[in-house]
């Protein structure tokens, strides 16, 4: 289920807190993005730890959303520095990063959980322990959120995103009726739940571009003029035969500039980024048409089918045929 968030901004907008003038430049390239960016909204489990256990939990395929619904507490990744949590943070985490919620207290007993943190169906799920008093209850789930059905807004996202509730703001309204949703769906629940997230990830990216750390590459890269030319080029004709040269010109900039440029952004090189964007849009023709393998391979770039097809299967496991079977 996707749905252009532009088309809510307004909405998110008369939520919040009029920006400060000094973010207008940034505002101005969220929009851009959000222009272009897809939400599937995956449902959230409820993470509840007691004061003192700690909660283990695995990292998920996509980068995921957690919102501290009571209590206070910590989350801790591997090799670095606790991230304080209270009543209303929300914390965005990169795909794959296992982390460890801790609530407020001083016994330190391992809790054991019978399954992990995954996104349910829809309808809440609640794992944890509700023994003991205090604690942490945090709402968790996936953020699968593309840019024009090509790589997702928080793939190449390194770090976490901590939003901490500030006092006049009400996105805990926002979240907690999304909440809400889940636990007791009904006719339309989807679409009202897909338009919750997205006024959240409105949020988050908001209050995250006011500070003086907003890393989210697209964030950077359609911030950065001439970098956002190649980009865009890349995504509305992957199928172009592009060369490091031609999008360095594209870009107004020196083949060694634009390599360098480009890899601070996205932590890779262009040609890397490239290819995924084609293979990226050749798994969204395999699920949405019906054309021949051969045709869209062509389309993305591709020069020949065999190559197409060991790109595809290194890049998703599966053969674009087999892929096209499990996604229909």
């Amino acid at each position: 289920m996707g749905r252009k968030l532009s088309d809510i901004v307004q909405a998110a907008s008369e939520t919040e807190k009029p920006a400060d003038r000094g973010t207008c430049s940034t505002m101005m390239t969220i929009e851009k993005l959000l222009d272009g960016l897809l939400v599937s909204v995956e449902p959230f489990v409820i993470c509840r730890t007691p004061a003192g256990p700690r909660l283990n939990l695995p990292g998920l395929q996509f980068a995921s959303l957690h919102y501290v619904v009571a209590g206070s507490g910590s989350l801790q990744l591997e090799a670095a520095a606790p991230i304080r949590l209270e009543t209303g943070s929300i914390v965005v985490l990169p795909a794959g990063l296992a982390y460890r919620l801790s609530g407020d207290g001083d016994d330190d007993e391992a809790l054991t959980v019978a399954r992990n943190c995954q996104p349910a169906t829809l309808g809440m799920d609640e794992i944890g322990s509700t023994d003991g008093a205090g604690g942490i209850v945090v709402a968790c789930g996936s953020i699968n959120a593309t840019y024009q059905r090509t790589r997702g807004l928080f793939d190449y996202l390194s770090e976490p995103i901590v939003t901490p509730m500030r006092e006049g703001d009400t996105i805990g309204q926002t979240l907690d009726a999304l909440l809400a949703e889940m636990a007791n769906p009904g006719p339309g629940s989807e679409s009202m739940v897909a338009l919750l997230m997205q006024q959240t990830l409105i949020y988050v990216l908001r209050h995250y571009c006011e500070s003086d750390q907003c890393r989210v590459p697209w964030l950077t890269a359609l911030e950065d003029a001439q970098l956002a030319r190649a980009v865009e080029q890349m995504i509305d004709e992957p199928g172009r035969r592009y060369t490091l040269e031609l999008l360095a010109e594209t870009a107004g900039m020196s083949r060694s500039a634009f390599a360098q440029r480009f890899r601070e952004a996205f932590g890779r090189s262009a040609m890397d980024f490239l290819k995924e964007l084609r293979l990226q849009r050749a798994a969204h023709l395999l699920r949405t048409t019906r054309r021949p393998v051969k045709s869209i391979a062509e389309q993305v770039g591709f020069d020949s089918r065999s190559h197409f097809s060991q790109s595809f299967s290194d890049y998703f496991g599966l053969a674009p045929a087999e892929f096209r079977d499990t996604e229909t």
